[in-house]
């Protein structure tokens, strides 16, 4: 049974995520950090802090299909104009890839960790502080009980 302070905090953490989502921008969508959610494996929280011109961090809390809280991070390098240039949507995509970790905690006593490499494409959604993506990260947990899988996602961002 899930403790009442701790669902009660959930909550709040949940609105204020919401909030902060929702609130106009004070500047435009060239900062370099965005918060959002993920939809996939593991689902929850994601962020995106852009180091330069061609690299960024992503990170996120979530829950996993297997009940597992998973952290992940991941170093990316991008790429703008992979995808082609004769459609206005795809001279805006950019492609990104690079490794990554994350942690698994499966229960009380129970965590591991493994490795990952991500690829996807972000767009920033024109005239908004929102941008979307879509990874695919081949992962291998090591520790207890290694396996091979796959974490995929559909994030969108709103940039701070």
């Amino acid at each position: 049974m899930v403790n009442p302070k701790i669902r009660s905090s959930k909550k709040r953490f949940w609105a204020a995520l919401l909030v902060l989502c929702m609130t106009p921008s004070i500047s435009n969508a060239r900062n370099p950090m965005g918060l959002g959610i993920v939809l996939g494996e593991p689902m929850g929280f994601s962020g995106l802090f852009q180091i330069d011109s061609t690299s960024v961090v992503d990170f996120g809390i979530g829950v996993s299909f297997y009940r597992a809280t998973t952290v992940w991070g991941d170093f990316l390098w991008t790429k703008k104009g992979v995808f082609g240039d004769t459609q206005e949507f795809f001279k805006d995509l950019v492609a990104y890839m690079g490794p990554g970790a994350f942690l698994d905690n499966l229960g009380p006593g129970n965590a591991r960790v493994g490795l990952r490499y991500a690829f996807g494409a972000l767009w920033a959604i024109p005239k908004s502080d929102f941008k979307c993506s879509f990874d695919l990260a081949p992962a291998l947990s090591l520790g207890p009980g290694s396996a091979f899988g796959f974490q995929a996602g559909v994030s969108i961002r709103y940039f701070l």
